[in-house]
């Protein structure tokens, strides 16, 4: 089965640190799935998607297939996955298993949007380097 994600959940749930008590357990189990797919397997086909996707669908901001949260409304949220997939050199509709996906992020982290851009980056770890 190919997982359909949205770029800035390829690129970020792994380095959220941050939990949404109030989005449900259905929303939670939705973002631990994709931490472990986009963390750990390899060979799982993941396929980057404009719009709602499997995790968006399990939110509470997200209505009529839109993204209502009070961070950034979907037309402000089209705006930084288009701004994130670009910044990987990817594709929309662009499959690729997790592990690509996965050494694509570590490649190129830190994003010029995820420090200076992203309303969540206070939170967040993909600036952060662990020493070999």
């Amino acid at each position: 089965m190919v997982e359909k994600l949205r770029p800035h959940h390829i690129l970020c749930e792994r380095f959220l640190r941050l939990a949404f008590p109030q989005r449900g357990e259905e929303f939670a189990e939705a973002r631990r799935k994709v931490v472990e797919i986009i963390g750990s397997h390899d060979e799982t086909p993941v396929q980057v998607v404009e719009g709602v996707d499997q995790i968006c669908r399990f939110c509470q901001n997200c209505r009529a297939d839109r993204c209502e949260s009070s961070h950034g409304t979907e037309e402000a949220v089209r705006k930084w996955d288009a701004i994130i997939i670009e910044s990987l050199s990817a594709a929309y509709g662009e499959i690729r298993t997790a592990r690509q996906w996965r050494l694509l992020v570590e490649e190129k982290r830190p994003l010029a949007f995820c420090t200076l851009r992203c309303p969540y980056r206070s939170k967040c770890s993909v600036t952060v380097f662990e020493l070999p």
